[in-house]
């Protein structure tokens, strides 16, 4: 699927960042008179929810990422991030449903690895049992995503449960 945010959303939105209107930790709201949005509310006045954005306009999984990141950032960081996400999305008719999956993909990756470094950090000495076991089945899935293909929501449960079950039984132990 092609998607495309149109021009004056776009222009919408960049506006509502260069006027302070993007906030975090809501979906809109109206201070001084003044409508406030969060940074995916700004696509449209309809929008109050992830699943309320247009089809058309970006990935469903991107849109449910949006708020988080929106939320998670530096609140002077907000507006820069509106902007550049209003920027992207006028481009983003260029990249085909295979180019997205690379970007999922690619997201992904990094989520996984950055989340095993800080976990990593976070073992005692010596080493629980079960880490080893945490680190093989993430391996597993990164593997499969740098190949392309992300595994299927079950293949994916059912890695995590026996890591957990792994993790369970070492800590048991």
């Amino acid at each position: 699927m092609t998607y495309q945010v149109p021009a004056d959303v776009a222009e919408s939105v960049i506006t509502a960042a260069r006027e302070g209107r993007i906030i975090q930790g809501a979906w809109r709201r109206k201070s001084a008179g003044k409508e406030m949005v969060c940074a995916l509310a700004a696509f449209g006045p309809d929008i109050n929810s992830s699943s309320d954005c247009p089809a058309d306009y970006m990935p469903a999984w991107l849109a449910e990422l949006i708020p988080g990141l929106d939320d998670g950032i530096l609140s002077d960081r907000v507006p820069d991030f509106a902007i550049g996400l209003a920027e992207r999305s006028a481009r983003w008719s260029a990249l085909d449903d295979q180019a997205w999956s690379r970007v999922k993909n690619g997201l992904l990756i990094h989520c996984i690895e950055s989340a095993l470094a800080a976990a990593e950090k976070a073992q005692p000495t010596p080493r629980p049992a079960y880490w080893d076991k945490v680190q093989d089945a993430c391996g597993q899935v990164l593997a499969s995503l740098r190949d392309g293909g992300a595994p299927t929501a079950e293949a994916a449960r059912a890695e995590a449960a026996r890591a957990a079950e792994a993790a369970e039984a070492a800590a048991a132990a």
